[in-house]
């Protein structure tokens, strides 16, 4: 790198625009969706009631409720995964300056933000730069515990992982660019 200011990458308001619309489209999608499993169950169940003293099965009836419940349940989890992304998204910092990468989740906790990929790895220590789903996930070489020297099995301990942002050919080739020890493979 040529200057001493630290470069700085966010997610462009583009990305930040589709997280909140994902946001708030599950947000509706799981309202409407519990309002008509709460609008049809008491339904389901006077017709289960009918059905039995009909004499007839009702095991049709049950599947249907069912159905609406973990139709409802996985609703959620959808909601839940939304506002994840969104807080990701959101709160996604990339600071890349002449030492290495720090990669913060600001609306996290730190053990939260640690466990989606936040952290700071020192360009000496970059081996490998890999996409996996969403993340771009920089792997660390492993410190021999003896010698402090590097080991050269390169098992894989330590590793960042970012979300795309805005300028991320500029950020992969930084990346590449101030890894000395990086591979292709």
């Amino acid at each position: 790198m040529t200057t001493d200011a630290p470069l700085i990458f966010r997610p462009s308001p583009f990305h930040r625009l589709f997280a909140i619309l994902l946001c708030i489209g599950s947000w509706m999608t799981g309202i409407r969706g519990l309002a008509v499993i709460i609008e049809c169950v008491p339904k389901f169940m006077v017709n289960v009631q009918r059905a039995r003293l009909a004499g007839e099965s009702t095991f049709i009836l049950w599947v249907c409720i069912v159905v609406f419940a973990v139709g409802c349940l996985l609703s959620g989890v959808f909601w839940v995964a939304s506002i994840l992304v969104l807080m990701i998204i959101e709160g996604t910092n990339i600071t890349v300056d002449k030492i290495g990468i720090n990669v913060e989740y600001e609306l996290f906790p730190s053990r939260m933000a640690t466990y989606f990929g936040a952290g700071y790895m020192p360009w000496n220590r970059v081996v490998r730069i890999e996409k996996h789903g969403v993340f771009f996930v920089l792997y660390g070489e492993q410190l021999s515990a003896n010698s402090g020297s590097v080991d050269l099995t390169y098992k894989f301990r330590s590793s960042v992982k970012f979300i795309i942002v805005q300028e991320l050919d500029r950020l992969v080739l930084t990346i590449i660019k101030c890894s000395d020890n990086i591979t292709f493979l």
